[in-house]
Protein backbone atom coordinates (compact mmCIF):
# COMPACT_ATOMS: atom_id res chain seq x y z
CA UNK A 1 0.00 0.00 0.00
CA UNK A 2 1.55 3.48 -0.74
CA UNK A 3 1.03 6.65 1.02
CA UNK A 4 -1.11 8.91 -0.68
CA UNK A 5 0.68 12.91 -0.26
CA UNK A 6 -1.82 15.24 -1.33
CA UNK A 7 -0.73 19.38 -2.44
CA UNK A 8 -2.24 22.41 -2.39
CA UNK A 9 -0.18 23.01 -5.68
CA UNK A 10 -2.33 20.90 -7.57
CA UNK A 11 -4.34 23.36 -10.04
CA UNK A 12 -6.92 20.49 -9.96
CA UNK A 13 -7.36 20.90 -5.87
CA UNK A 14 -7.06 24.87 -6.42
CA UNK A 15 -10.23 24.90 -8.71
CA UNK A 16 -11.85 22.79 -6.60
CA UNK A 17 -10.77 24.60 -3.61
CA UNK A 18 -11.87 28.19 -5.69
CA UNK A 19 -15.66 26.78 -6.61
CA UNK A 20 -16.47 25.52 -2.86
CA UNK A 21 -15.36 28.65 -1.00
CA UNK A 22 -18.05 30.68 -1.52
CA UNK A 23 -19.88 28.84 0.91
CA UNK A 24 -22.33 27.54 -1.35
CA UNK A 25 -23.88 24.18 -1.95
CA UNK A 26 -22.68 23.02 -5.21
CA UNK A 27 -23.94 19.28 -7.10
CA UNK A 28 -21.33 17.06 -8.22
CA UNK A 29 -22.19 17.99 -11.77
CA UNK A 30 -21.50 21.86 -11.24
CA UNK A 31 -18.06 20.90 -10.01
CA UNK A 32 -17.25 18.70 -12.59
CA UNK A 33 -18.41 20.95 -15.07
CA UNK A 34 -16.42 23.79 -13.46
CA UNK A 35 -13.33 22.11 -12.84
CA UNK A 36 -12.96 19.51 -15.39
CA UNK A 37 -12.69 16.66 -12.80
CA UNK A 38 -14.29 13.67 -13.68
CA UNK A 39 -13.85 12.32 -9.82
CA UNK A 40 -15.15 15.11 -7.50
CA UNK A 41 -15.42 12.43 -4.89
CA UNK A 42 -12.03 12.49 -4.96
CA UNK A 43 -10.53 15.33 -5.38
CA UNK A 44 -12.95 16.38 -2.00
CA UNK A 45 -11.14 13.59 -0.07
CA UNK A 46 -7.75 15.19 -1.24
CA UNK A 47 -8.90 18.74 0.01
CA UNK A 48 -10.27 17.05 3.07
CA UNK A 49 -6.39 15.06 3.63
CA UNK A 50 -5.34 18.82 2.98
CA UNK A 51 -6.75 19.62 6.15
CA UNK A 52 -9.45 21.66 4.82
CA UNK A 53 -13.37 21.02 5.56
CA UNK A 54 -15.75 20.28 3.15
CA UNK A 55 -19.40 19.25 4.16
CA UNK A 56 -21.01 17.02 1.91
CA UNK A 57 -25.82 16.49 1.75
CA UNK A 58 -27.50 14.34 -0.20
CA UNK A 59 -30.02 16.55 -2.25
CA UNK A 60 -32.40 14.78 -3.65
CA UNK A 61 -33.36 11.20 -4.62
CA UNK A 62 -34.31 10.19 -8.37
CA UNK A 63 -37.38 8.20 -7.88
CA UNK A 64 -37.32 6.64 -11.16
CA UNK A 65 -33.72 6.09 -11.38
CA UNK A 66 -32.62 5.54 -8.00
CA UNK A 67 -29.88 7.83 -8.78
CA UNK A 68 -28.96 9.99 -5.82
CA UNK A 69 -27.53 13.86 -6.06
CA UNK A 70 -25.34 14.95 -3.64
CA UNK A 71 -23.72 18.75 -3.12
CA UNK A 72 -20.06 19.93 -1.67
CA UNK A 73 -19.23 22.88 0.18
CA UNK A 74 -16.91 24.82 2.26
CA UNK A 75 -18.41 25.76 6.00
CA UNK A 76 -18.30 29.89 5.63
CA UNK A 77 -16.72 30.83 8.90
CA UNK A 78 -17.39 34.57 9.99
CA UNK A 79 -15.15 36.11 12.45
CA UNK A 80 -15.26 39.45 14.27
CA UNK A 81 -12.24 41.77 13.33
CA UNK A 82 -10.86 44.39 16.41
CA UNK A 83 -8.88 47.44 15.56
CA UNK A 84 -6.27 48.78 17.57
CA UNK A 85 -6.01 52.44 17.14
CA UNK A 86 -3.19 54.58 17.14
CA UNK A 87 -1.80 56.61 20.22
CA UNK A 88 -2.55 60.59 19.54
CA UNK A 89 0.54 61.26 19.07
CA UNK A 90 0.93 58.90 16.05
CA UNK A 91 -2.06 60.15 14.18
CA UNK A 92 0.05 60.91 11.20
CA UNK A 93 1.99 57.60 10.90
CA UNK A 94 0.02 53.99 9.65
CA UNK A 95 -0.74 52.65 12.89
CA UNK A 96 -4.10 50.94 12.80
CA UNK A 97 -3.80 47.34 12.81
CA UNK A 98 -6.83 44.79 12.34
CA UNK A 99 -6.79 41.61 13.94
CA UNK A 100 -8.62 38.45 14.53
CA UNK A 101 -8.07 35.05 15.36
CA UNK A 102 -8.53 31.55 13.37
CA UNK A 103 -11.04 28.47 14.78
CA UNK A 104 -7.18 27.08 15.18
CA UNK A 105 -6.66 29.79 17.57
CA UNK A 106 -4.21 31.47 15.03
CA UNK A 107 -3.84 35.44 15.21
CA UNK A 108 -3.68 36.98 11.95
CA UNK A 109 -3.06 40.58 11.95
CA UNK A 110 -3.04 43.61 9.10
CA UNK A 111 -0.26 45.15 8.42
CA UNK A 112 0.05 48.70 10.14
CA UNK A 113 -2.29 51.47 7.79
CA UNK A 114 -3.31 55.10 7.75
CA UNK A 115 -6.58 53.70 7.91
CA UNK A 116 -9.43 51.44 9.53
CA UNK A 117 -10.47 50.65 6.15
CA UNK A 118 -7.13 50.21 4.66
CA UNK A 119 -6.08 47.26 7.41
CA UNK A 120 -9.57 45.57 7.38
CA UNK A 121 -8.70 45.25 3.29
CA UNK A 122 -5.33 43.81 4.13
CA UNK A 123 -6.17 41.79 6.82
CA UNK A 124 -9.40 40.43 3.92
CA UNK A 125 -6.27 38.96 1.77
CA UNK A 126 -4.83 37.39 5.01
CA UNK A 127 -7.16 34.69 5.69
CA UNK A 128 -8.62 32.25 4.10
CA UNK A 129 -10.52 32.09 1.61
CA UNK A 130 -13.75 30.17 3.75
CA UNK A 131 -13.80 32.80 6.42
CA UNK A 132 -15.57 35.98 6.60
CA UNK A 133 -14.45 39.05 8.91
CA UNK A 134 -16.79 41.03 10.20
CA UNK A 135 -15.78 44.62 11.85
CA UNK A 136 -16.27 44.57 15.68
CA UNK A 137 -16.04 47.76 17.30
CA UNK A 138 -15.82 47.92 20.73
Amino acid sequence: MSAHVTSMSSERLRRLRSVLSDGLWHTTADIASRTKSCAVHSDVSDLRRAGIEVECRLMWVDRISGRRVYAYRMPRIILPVVYESPPKEMHDLPAWFAITTLPNGETISSQPMMSRREAWLDLRKRVPDNIEIEEYVP
